[in-house]
């Protein structure tokens, strides 16, 4: 079904592509002023980096639903977290 998909989007250029995936930033809100450890965070590189960058968010499974982090991460790769989880179970 999805044979040769790839190579039929994938176009050659010289552009160079970084992923950064940042996993388990949920955070509780604690402290006195009640921020999580990501707001409270010091970080002048990513805050840099990000105003050249595009960035964006993504949904790897579906809106709403909240995955662990192995099938989210399958999920960035094209890998199908439906099959994944059907192979974890009958296994």
């Amino acid at each position: 079904m999805y044979q040769g998909l790839v190579e039929s989007l994938a176009v050659k250029n010289n552009s160079k592509i970084v992923l950064l995936v940042f996993d388990v930033l949920g955070g509780v809100q604690f402290g006195p002023n009640s921020l999580t450890e990501l707001h409270q965070a010091h970080t002048p590189n990513l805050d840099a980096m990000s105003k050249k960058s595009i960035c964006g968010l993504m949904h790897p499974i579906s809106p709403g639903i909240t995955p662990g982090s192995e099938p989210a991460h399958f999920s960035l790769f094209t890998w199908f977290w439906d099959r994944w989880i059907l192979m974890v179970y009958t296994q």
